[in-house]
């Protein structure tokens, strides 16, 4: 059965609403909340950063298998679509060590900064979320990099003045990198079939509250720490 293309019960409770509107109205939403909560982070908070870097590596780690999973699950009929997360995959490969890298040069290891409950959950939901359409992974990357592309290059500023150029090459390479991609990606969507929308929703109404979340967990658990420049 081709994930990508059914249509499934949950489909029903915006069956009323203009989805194409709505689609837009919950990104907007989402995406505000995210690059508030984004800016707002005690970036200057080494031991934050170092929190951050961490999630970030433990959430970008399964970025290709997404990728691959969601280009897979592509019908014949949607080949622009699976074209588009193929030549996605090649740009986000090993991004993962890139995070992990600036932890390390921040003097810091993942044994230090266990994964939060919130990138659990964002990670797991990822592969209910594929499984039910192939489009709805659309919803937790499109806001991940309309943040990194909006929010990116202000907190970069931040952590090139707190850091110096060693440690930021992660949200670096993102920040401008993602300026191009939230737009395709928010041109790819625009082309999706209705019945899928509800998927794509439900995801960016999730990512935007956890990935939220989680930000104020790091902030609140690391508020007593001390500042620290490498």
């Amino acid at each position: 059965m081709d994930v990508s293309t059914t249509t499934t019960a949950t489909t029903r409770p915006f069956e009323t609403e203009n989805l194409s509107e709505k689609i837009h109205q919950v990104f907007e939403r989402e995406s505000k909340k995210m690059i508030a909560a984004f800016i707002e982070f005690p970036w200057e908070n080494e031991e934050a950063y170092a929190h951050w870097l961490a999630q970030s590596f433990y959430l970008v780690r399964h970025t290709t298998t997404y990728l691959c999973l969601t280009a897979g699950a592509m019908s014949y009929d949607n080949p622009e679509h699976h074209s588009f997360l193929l030549h996605h995959l090649r740009e986000e490969t090993n991004h993962e060590k890139l995070a992990l890298n600036d932890q390390e040069t921040l003097g810091w290891d993942l044994s230090q900064t266990p994964e939060t409950f919130e990138a659990q959950m964002m990670m797991q939901s990822q592969y209910y979320f594929i499984n039910k359409s192939a489009f709805a992974h659309y919803g937790f990357f499109w806001l991940l990099e309309k943040m990194a592309a909006e929010a990116g290059p202000v907190v970069v500023q931040r952590l090139r003045k707190h850091y110096g150029d060693s440690c930021i090459t992660f949200l670096d390479l993102h920040a401008h990198e993602d300026v191009e991609h939230s737009r395709e990606i928010g041109e790819a969507v625009a082309t999706f079939p209705k019945h899928v929308l509800t998927h794509v929703i439900r995801n960016m109404e999730q990512t935007g509250q956890l990935y939220c979340q989680m930000l104020k967990g790091i902030a609140e658990k690391c508020r007593h720490t001390k500042n620290h420049t490498v």
